[in-house]
């Protein structure tokens, strides 16, 4: 087991990402130990025997007809079993007792102790955490569109265009070397030979032995930030703090990458003061009578994710609102903002889903990729919670790509969007 924790933390990108992670392990004892084996596949393995054992999350290979599918059938038990150990876990991982090769991807990332039982465990873990698909061309099960598949050829509408070069020819030639190591578009992903498309000619979604490509890096990363905040905490954090003269500390604990690329960027009333900082120290002098503003926005800079989109959905931002009478009182705030827009792609309605941490004045356009705003509307404020806005287009707007913007205080909120 240590040997596949190893190779977690090896793997990019978690090996970027290796302070976002905990990882605990339970042991759970069963009856008898192994794995069943009924032989009821369609792609049977013959050279595996036939094998009954009374194991305590049911686990077998053979599952949904595919031999080296294995993976537990008592869901309910491994809940059990997690809610009483680690009840806000986020992921899991099945170590099923058996020298045998098989694993699984779906709810619970599944793997046995083969002796390729590392790479297998990542494989599946892409599956389990990013949803990837599965990028071999073999029979397996149904094709479906993800970050890392796609039935899509024009090239100004590939999900992962903006990783494929222009010199690059789409499809992508899987038959010359000069494309071995390059994003493209390269047919034959999701159980299909044909009309299905993955972003390299070969990773780890493909074959278990190579490293994720970019594009599924990408996707981790982006999985990584919707449940981990790189803001670990922050000071002060009381709701009321007064300060009678002297300066005043801001301070953040941030969760860092291994190559130091999350970066901060500090304003006081709107003009910016410090950069790459997790701390500023104020002279009560900076400030002017009343209410002010001091706001840090924190952002991971990796060159790993080319998607500004996510980039910025994943930003974070600290505010506290300072008001200077005979003394000062600060009142902090963490703000973070998701949302989401569908039908993507669309005809000619757009229904716009958004969450605000705190309160701020929100506006949404729409516009072209060359700049033309084709929508604007202009919300007002709205008070920390969840909000969805309609949009009906007008029907001379044309087919294409257009950027989707919500505004909210500073931060702007990207989501690329494609009419039919």
């Amino acid at each position: 087991m240590d040997k596949v924790v190893d190779r977690f933390f090896g793997t990019p990108p978690f090996d970027e990402y290796k302070d976002f992670f905990n990882i605990f392990r339970i042991d759970v004892i069963s009856n008898e130990s192994g794995v069943n084996h009924p032989q009821t596949a369609n792609d049977e393995n013959y050279s595996v025997p036939l094998m009954v054992v009374d194991n305590y999350f049911g686990s077998s290979f053979d599952r949904a007809g595919i031999h080296r599918l294995l993976s537990p059938s008592k869901y309910n038990k491994v809940i059990q079993v997690l809610a009483a150990n680690v009840p806000d876990y986020d992921q899991i991982f099945v170590v099923v007792n058996t020298s045998y090769f098989g694993g699984a991807g779906g709810a619970f990332a599944t793997f046995s102790m083969h002796s390729s039982a590392g790479n297998v465990a990542m494989h599946e873990l892409g599956h389990s955490f990013a949803k990837l698909a599965d990028e071999y061309s073999s029979a397996g099960g149904s094709p479906r569109e993800a970050a890392n598949t796609t039935m899509e050829t024009r090239r100004e509408l590939i999900k992962w265009n903006y990783w494929i070069e222009d010199s690059i020819p789409i499809p992508t030639p899987g038959t010359q070397t000069e494309y071995n190591d390059v994003i493209g578009l390269f047919e034959g992903a999701a159980y299909r030979k044909k009309d299905w498309y993955r972003p390299k000619y070969n990773c780890k979604m493909r074959s278990s032995g190579r490293p994720f490509c970019e594009v599924c890096a990408e996707a981790i990363i982006n999985k990584i930030y919707d449940l981990v905040d790189p803001v670990d905490s922050f000071s002060p954090a009381e709701q009321n703090v007064n300060i009678d003269g002297g300066d005043i500390e801001f301070t953040l604990d941030l969760i860092q990458t291994e190559s130091k690329t999350i970066r901060t960027e500090w304003f006081l009333n709107d003009d910016f003061i410090l950069g790459n900082a997790s701390q500023y120290q104020m002279n009560q002098a900076e400030l002017t009578g009343g209410l002010n503003e001091l706001a840090v926005m924190v952002l991971d800079t990796t060159d790993m994710v080319r998607d500004e989109e996510h980039r910025i959905r994943h930003m974070s931002v600290i505010k506290w609102a300072i008001d200077k009478t005979t003394s000062v009182n600060i009142n902090s705030m963490q703000s973070r903002i998701k949302m989401s827009a569908w039908p993507n792609p669309f005809t000619d309605r757009i229904v716009v889903e958004y969450a605000i941490d705190t309160g701020s004045e929100i506006d949404i356009d729409i516009v072209g990729l060359t700049g033309e705003v084709i929508f604007f509307r202009s919300i007002g404020h709205r008070p920390s919670g969840s909000y969805r806005e309609e949009i009906n287009l007008n029907k001379d707007v044309g087919s294409g790509m257009y950027i989707l913007r919500l505004k909210s205080g500073r931060a702007v909120i990207p989501i690329k969007l494609v009419r039919r």
